[in-house]
């Protein structure tokens, strides 16, 4: 990466450009287009935990800000990186998840599926059904059934959302974190100074 003396007089320019284009890339990458469809289904994010992530990003974002100075370079950087990698392994994790524990169900009017949150285990009579009729999906299970709680125990369900939201609110602080910290270190190193 460029030192500030290098960009001479656009340095501060190069600066701003790059946090906000980190900054907008954090925006867009998490919170519309690409990954709108791996969310959580939005019975299963209500309003608080939309609110709890918002308020996550904004104080982590906030605290970032605070500390970008020269002095804080290294510390920068490596929390940057760590959380890279915290990312990538959530979103592993949450992936895997998603595809365990999310099924679907003819919608009532026949048209298309609706996404269903299962449960970390399955009731007993729910297995001895799937045996004695011979079924081996979930969802044609689930066609049959007159709701999910016939499949899954209510704190069954309940862990399974806890697991899934905690996963994802993770997965969002630290993707929108690690961008930003990236925009706030090369504003750092191409102007020579903090931020405030």
């Amino acid at each position: 990466m460029l030192t500030a003396s290098e960009y001479g007089v656009f340095a501060p320019l190069v600066a701003i450009i790059s946090t906000i284009m980190a900054a907008g890339a954090a925006v867009i990458l998490l919170w519309a287009g690409p990954l709108e469809k791996w969310r959580p289904a939005d019975a299963d994010l209500p309003g608080m935990a939309k609110r709890i992530i918002f308020l996550a990003c904004s104080v982590v974002m906030v605290l970032l800000a605070l500390e970008s100075a020269p002095q804080n370079l290294e510390w920068m950087k490596e929390t940057a990186w760590w959380l890279l990698g915290v990312w990538v392994v959530l979103g592993i994790v949450y992936s895997a998840l998603r595809y365990g524990l999310y099924h679907s169900k003819v919608n009532p009017n026949g048209k298309g599926r609706k996404p269903i949150l299962g449960g970390l285990w399955m009731r007993a009579a729910a297995k001895t059904s799937m045996k004695q009729n011979k079924i081996t999906e979930v969802d044609d299970l689930l066609d049959g059934a007159p709701g999910p709680q016939a499949i899954w125990s209510g704190p069954s369900r309940f862990l399974a959302r806890v697991l899934i939201l905690g996963m994802f609110i993770v997965f969002v602080v630290s993707a929108t974190t690690s961008l930003m910290a990236v925009g706030l270190i090369t504003y750092v190193k191409t102007t020579g100074k903090a931020l405030f």
